[in-house]
């Protein structure tokens, strides 16, 4: 049962008032921040305390309530200006939905000053619950709809949950639990913290964990260092920077502490891995800290970012250590956090926490710079949602395995990788223990065999697309498809089908539901789609270092299968192959920047001064990326300048490698050493290596057996001597068989030579290969020992042709193979297609179409593998886009929308007005924000296909609501009267200016809104209040409403008219100003009824007489912010909207009577405007079949729109000019000279002062209504009231601007001039 009493421990001034009325500062001393300086900008902050009000709440909410000005000051003092804002929430199961409620001030959720938040608490009611949890989520749901908590766009956002209670799942919000709670507030950016019992904290982690916030003792003896904790906490994300570089380290190069990341580092402290290593096989020692369940749970190490600052060794200094100084620092844009991850744990698990540090931080915008792995981390945050990659200014991935990498595959299979090695003999566990099968390399692969991250690493399908996997059963047979994929690895037994296609922590769940499936397919990979629309370049070494390519499999009968070779290429970073780390979506074709850094390896490329450089200028914008074409092959070497031996033999035997001068630079030898556990020895025999440096010598062991050696040796071919012994005797028995094997570029053999041995010689001599005399080449490779033995040449002078394409299902093409050796090979391969529902593919290389698509097949002889993209063509017959909205310098990949999925003639072709400088579109079609602005793209595909679609782009910056003010504190109405009052935001430019607006009492007066503005009706005589709330912050203003009874008007004099006139009353007017669509300067293609007076008393009972007095309707408006632009260029479109307001007639003509346009729609803005003035024969289309609404209108051809209009209206006709007569001396020329002139020789235009006309200059809107009254003859408007703040009376057009902006009566003076009747 809750507790009905509780002990007033939780803040020490309640503990001080409750017991003996002293008051005891909360906050004093010093709290190590500095003091707000004088001038300084305040950073705001919203603050929701949300509060389980059930009874046994009533002391905690008391010491908010005593508490919250100490806490509100002690931020002030730090810079921060603090609103608050509290909900209470009870049990909705129990006292009913009501009992959840958002406490409000003047209808804003937003306690402005800490008086009303003490008001609120004050008027809290504690009761009802019970033994029961209470509905805490429920409250929370208030926070994240999106309507009623109105969160500032310009503050930080903090929540507080306060509460003696666990929580229910019962809300009103349709909330699945308190994950999703949690999660939609990290979403909006919101900091929950939790003040509870202790034995809650686990059950509130959701809250606390997601978004960044602390958890306290509600019941804690010194409560006053939690609300310091609180503050602090808020004071921390403030004084962050908003911008932070995101350093992800690659595999291996995070930190790894025991004790979940809580006790010592163990990886990589010698001493601690190799105790590790040694208690996990001697007997009875503990499992290595390192395995985990065979689910890929469970693992007892983890990461500490509080002790991680670079990397395991330090790996990632010099590069954190640049970016502080180009862009950290106080003085730099950014925090420079070196980011680590559990490399051995879940990627998925590493992207939700990567997550939660930048939303818990409150950095708005980050930048990834990645090295490895880190690449795929940040490839799935980019990839996981569209806020996520809004939040990525740009990302810099180094050496990425964006396709995989068999370098995962390798510590699995062979417990062991070239950079293991390295760092394990850094670190002195080499030297230690000697890379021992027995002990290291079964560490590592009973490790590696439940590692999530490490099968995510595996190769993907575009990876096996590229460069099919070899596996051999009763013949060599391509693998293409990931179903064959993962039988083949689910068939060894290092391998754990868990982690390759098992659950969601295996390689199938990672590749295909993160990232998103096949990414060579842009159409439908996520993860590429979204990289796309991320400023992301791809840096790597593209050649220089052997990289393993492809691993061939022997599988047997009963599906059993193992690992027999793997093929290096020289393409690659030592780790990762080239077309991995570049994103190769053909061999010769890329969809992201990339920027290639040759024979610098995998952890080079994060040392190498030149791409330290190209990062931070990259980063910096100063740079561009280069890119550069990839060819398999080159006038590089590669491969070619190696040999490659394939060694078994059932002994140990000793292997050596000896340069010219017999010294030796590698070996294979065995030792016997002791090793000590607990004060036992133990003695161990084993193989130990040392020379192999991963670059000119290579060994991979293929067993870990304890007797025997079945490994490859990578070696240069020239200048070294290869012994083989076994003990020192002659005449022992052994069986060694080592097959030789020259290389041509791409790592595959052209020539064998096996050399087979079965005793020892003298001394143990069993074999010496010599090739320090020559070169290894296909001749000789036969006669590098003694006896010459026979040479097989393999044929590798072969590949098949790149594409072919097939028009029809049941069509059948033979697909070609070229080069010298292919009529050799030929009848030697076997073929596959990664895709039988499209194509199925014969024993001799026939395809035949199956469905529509792409499919790749691949065929190898044993030695190579060999791919040809195969498509079965279909083109669209319709295509449709989805409009664009996006921000300057936002991408957005354009995504066609086709009448089937099985299209394969998708490179699209995009038509636009390039000119405008609105946007870009790219060659792989995706759009770059320029400016802000609107524009039609036409899309076609091949075979014609076509459709159009508008992208707008909106400004970069979100410009936050500051204030709304109401002119008027009081106003007057009468019943049945009406009058308007208008809202103003500051600052004007903000981005979200839309409000709502309350009326207290509805029986009083009621309200009719349209944006800014509110029509008030009185009812009946009284008085109420009117208030405004921001939806953006949920600032409020507040006017008085008296309404009293109708007032008759008494009569004025009559003013004397000029002739035909007559008195009348005549309402002072203030025009309204129309919201324009899609960034599109107004005006807007509507009738407007004259404006009503602001703030004036209308008398609907009296008519204004008509004799006298004329009356003008605007044809053109104003902007929302009570400007009018007149230096603004005017588009095609608005001069359509312009001339259809003065035609006066129906919006819905025009499009509906024929006129059609390809990028108009029915649905556009001025589509009814454009119909009407086309059919009318104002306006043509261009011969492409485009109107080109956005483009801006020149003076030439607004001149002609203006002559026909008057010819159509006033029935004037063009009569012939004499050019010699041509008043403009740039028009005579000029296609549109005789409209120009009869418009001149009319009075209505009269050019520039130095006698031109400039006929191709973009007309203004200023310059255009001259024209246009001149051309009516109306105006100017004198006496004309100032109504836009960027056009005064000294302005040259004013008269003129307001003539046509507003509506208006008039009457004619003695001199003529039109004059605005106000009175």
């Amino acid at each position: 049962m809750k507790r009905a009493l509780k002990l007033l421990t939780t803040f020490l001034l309640v503990l001080a008032m409750v017991f003996s009325n002293v008051s005891i500062p909360l906050f004093s001393g010093d709290s190590g921040y500095r003091v707000m300086a004088a001038g300084e900008e305040p950073v705001k902050v919203d603050l929701s305390f949300v509060i389980d009000s059930t009874g046994s709440m009533s002391p905690y909410i008391l010491n908010v309530k005593n508490n919250i000005i100490e806490f509100a000051e002690y931020l002030e003092e730090q810079g921060i200006s603090l609103r608050i804002s509290v909900v209470e929430y009870r049990d909705i199961t129990i006292d009913g939905v009501g009992s959840t409620k958002v406490h409000k001030v003047d209808y804003s959720p937003w306690h402005s000053n800490t008086a009303q938040m003490i008001d609120t608490l004050s008027r809290i009611i504690v009761g009802g619950g019970g033994d029961l949890p209470e509905t805490v989520i429920d409250g929370l749901g208030y926070l994240v709809d999106g309507k009623t908590m109105l969160w500032s766009t310009g503050a930080y956002k903090f929540a507080v949950v306060l509460t003696d209670a666990n929580y229910k799942v019962n809300n009103t919000h349709g909330i699945a639990d308190l994950n999703e709670v949690a999660q939609k507030l990290l979403e909006k950016n919101i900091n929950t913290s939790v003040i509870s019992f202790p034995s809650y904290k686990d059950t509130y982690e959701p809250l606390i964990k997601s978004t960044g916030g602390i958890f306290a003792d509600i019941n804690s003896s010194n409560f006053s260092q939690v609300l310091i904790e609180l503050a602090n906490k808020v004071i921390d994300i403030t004084k962050k920077k908003k911008k932070a570089i995101y350093v992800l380290p690659g595999y291996m190069g995070s930190r790894l502490y025991g004790n979940n990341g809580n006790g010592d580092e163990i990886w990589v402290e010698p001493d601690k891995i190799t105790a590790d290593i040694t208690s996990h096989f001697v007997p009875f020692g503990e499992k290595s800290k390192f395995i985990q369940n065979s689910d890929g749970t469970g693992i007892a190490v983890d990461v500490n970012i509080d002790k991680d600052k670079y990397g395991a060794q330090d790996t990632y200094k010099k590069l954190i250590d640049r970016l502080e100084e180009e862009f950290g620092g106080e003085d730099g844009k950014y925090d420079i956090v070196f980011f680590p991850y559990n490399w051995l744990g879940d990627l998925n698990v590493s992207v939700d926490r990567l997550e939660n540090h930048i939303q818990s931080n409150g950095y708005e915008n980050v930048i990834f710079v990645t090295h490895s792995t880190g690449g795929l981390l940040a490839s799935a945050y980019i990839a996981s949602s569209d806020e996520n990659k809004r939040k990525v200014e740009k990302a810099v991935l180094i050496a990425a395995p964006l396709f995989g990498t068999y370098s995962a595959l390798e510590p699995v299979e062979l417990g062991k990788t070239s950079s293991l090695d390295d760092m394990l003999a850094e670190n002195g566990v080499k030297n230690y223990l000697g890379v021992v099968y027995k002990l290291v390399y079964q560490w590592v692969k009973d490790v590696t065999k439940n590692s999530p991250t490490t099968y995510q690493l595996f190769p993907s399908s575009e990876y096996l697309q590229l460069m099919p996997q070899i596996y051999a059963k009763d013949m060599p047979n391509p693998v293409v498809n990931m179903d064959d994929y993962y039988k083949i690895l689910n068939g060894s037994s290092n391998i754990n089908p868990n982690l390759t296609n098992g659950n969601n922590r295996s390689h199938k769940y990672f590749r295909d539901t993160v990232l998103g499936g096949d990414v060579i397919n842009a159409w439908t990979s996520k993860v590429v789609e979204a990289m796309q629309e991320v400023d992301t370049v791809l840096v790597g070494s593209g050649y220089g270092n052997m990289t393993p390519a492809i691993a061939v499999y022997e599988v047997k009968s009963n599906g059993k299968s193992s690992l027999k070779d793997i093929i290096y290429k020289m393409d690659g970073d030592g780790t990762v192959l080239k077309p991995s780390a570049f994103a190769t979506k053909k061999k010769d074709q890329y969809i992201l920047n990339y920027k290639d850094f040759e024979n610098v390896s995998h952890t080079g490329l994060v040392f190498d001064e030149s791409v330290l450089d190209y990062v931070c200028n990259h980063i910096k914008g100063t740079k561009r990326t280069m890119m550069r074409a990839f060819s398999a092959f080159s006038d590089k070497l590669g491969m070619s300048e190696f040999i490659k031996l394939n060694i078994e033999s059932d002994k140990n035997v000793n292997i050596t490698i000896e340069d010219e001068s017999g010294e030796i630079v590698a070996y294979i030898k065995e030792v016997t050493e002791t090793i000590t556990f607990n004060g036992i020895e133990y003695p161990l025999t084993t193989m130990v290596e040392d020379g192999f440096d991963g670059e000119k010598f290579i060994h991979t062991p293929l067993s870990l057996a304890d007797e025997g050696i079945n490994s490859i040796i990578y070696m240069p071919n020239y200048g070294y001597k290869v012994r083989f012994t076994y003990g020192d005797q002659a005449d022992e028995e052994v069986s060694l068989v080592c097959e030789v094997s020259t290389l041509d570029y791409d790592g595959y053999k052209t020539a064998s030579a096996t050399y087979i041995k079965d005793t020892t010689l003298d001394d143990g001599e069993i074999l010496v290969l010599d090739a320090t005399k020559e070169k290894v080449t296909e001749e000789n490779v036969g006669n590098l020992a003694e006896e010459e033995v026979p040479v097989e040449i393999h044929n590798a002078d072969w590949q098949l042709e790149e594409s072919l394409n097939l028009s029809r299902i049941g069509e059948t093409k033979q697909i070609s193979i070229l080069g010298s050796d292919a009529d050799s090979v030929a009848s030697k391969l076997s073929w596959s297609s990664s895709n039988t529902d499209v194509v199925t593919v014969s024993e001799t290389g026939e395809v035949t179409a199956v469905g529509h698509g792409t499919a790749i097949i691949a065929a190898t002889d044993g030695y190579k593998v060999s791919v040809c993209n195969v498509t079965v063509v279909l083109e669209t017959t319709t295509i449709s886009f989805d409009d664009v909205n996006i921000v300057v310098g936002e991408r957005k990949l354009i995504r066609p929308i086709f009448d089937s999925d099985s299209v394969t003639e998708r490179d699209i072709t995009y038509e636009y007005n390039e000119s405008a400088g609105i946007i870009s579109i790219d060659e792989h079609g995706v759009i770059l924000g320029l400016k802000e602005g609107s524009i039609v793209v036409k899309g076609i595909a091949p075979g014609g296909a076509s459709d159009t679609f508008t992208v707008t782009v909106g400004s970069k910056e979100t410009v936050a609501v500051n204030s709304v003010s109401i002119k008027e504190s009081e106003v007057t109405v009468q019943v049945n009267g009406k009058v308007k009052v208008k809202a103003v935001i500051e600052p004007s430019d903000a981005t979200d200016k839309s409000v709502t607006w309350h009326i207290d009492d509805d029986t009083v007066a009621s309200i009719e809104s349209d944006g800014l503005t509110c029509t008030i009706k009185g009812l009946q005589i009284g008085t109420t209040d009117l208030t405004v709330v921001t939806n953006d912050g949920g600032y409020n203003a507040k006017v008085k409403v008296n309404v009293v009874e109708k007032v008759t008007p008494t009569p004025k004099p009559t003013s004397k008219k000029s002739e035909g006139s007559s008195s009348g009353k005549v309402v002072k007017v203030t025009p309204e100003y129309t919201p324009t669509p899609s960034n599109t300067a107004t005006p807007t293609f509507t009738p407007t009824p004259s404006p009503t007076p602001t703030p004036e008393i209308i008398d609907e009972d009296e008519n204004i007489p008509a004799v006298g007095v004329g009356e003008h309707k605007s044809y053109i408006k104003g902007y929302t912010d009570n400007t009018f632009k007149p230096e603004k260029n005017i588009t095609r479109a608005e001069a359509a909207v312009i001339f259809a307001n003065l035609l006066e007639e129906g919006k819905n003509t025009g499009l509906e009577s024929g006129i059609s346009y390809l990028d108009i729609d029915k649905n556009h803005w001025a589509a009814g405007a454009i119909g009407l003035v086309s059919e009318k024969g104002l306006f043509k289309g261009y011969a492409d079949g485009s109107f080109k609404p956005d483009q801006s209108i020149t003076r030439a051809e607004f001149a002609t729109v203006v002559y026909k209009f008057l010819q159509l209206t006033k029935g004037i006709s063009l009569p012939e000019i004499n050019a010699d007569k041509f008043k403009f001396e740039d028009t005579k020329e000029h296609w549109a000279n005789q409209f120009i002139e009869q418009l001149a020789v009319l009075g209505f235009v009269s050019g520039y002062s130095d006698g031109t006309f400039k006929p191709e200059n973009n007309i203004k809107r200023a310059e255009s209504v001259v024209l246009i009254n001149r051309a009516l003859k109306r105006g100017p408007l004198s006496e004309a009231p100032q109504v836009f703040s960027d056009v005064d009376k000294t302005h040259w057009a004013y008269y003129d601007i307001i003539e046509a902006a507003i509506d208006h009566k008039y009457t004619i003076d003695a001199n003529g001039k039109e004059v605005l009747l106000t009175e």
